[in-house]
């Protein structure tokens, strides 16, 4: 069975949104499409979102936060599914922290 794994987490500001991208590849380093990645997304003052969403072609899983605060976040990604790979708990990122201006 493959296996998989988060190989980064970035964030970018539009406005008062916050967007987050995981990255999803495969123990070759290559992208993986259709993934579920499931994250949590912990705000500094105490407040929580949960993403569920599938990764795309270049397997990346990006997603919005609308009227995101300022500060900073941590990300979880909690769950990778995908029929015939197996998520590599031992590489990648398992969590990251992001800053919104």
């Amino acid at each position: 069975m493959a296996t998989m794994f988060v190989s980064s987490v970035s964030s970018r500001s539009v406005g008062t949104d916050l967007f987050i991208k995981l990255n999803v590849v495969d123990g070759d380093g290559a992208p993986v499409d259709a993934v579920r990645v499931k994250t949590n997304v912990y705000h500094e003052d105490g407040w929580s979102v949960q993403n569920s969403k599938k990764t795309d072609e270049l397997g990346d899983d990006e997603f919005r936060i609308g009227n995101a605060p300022s500060g900073l976040y941590v990300v979880f990604p909690f769950s990778l599914t995908k029929e015939g790979y197996t998520w590599d708990t031992t590489h990648g990122v398992r969590s990251a922290e992001v800053a919104k201006p």
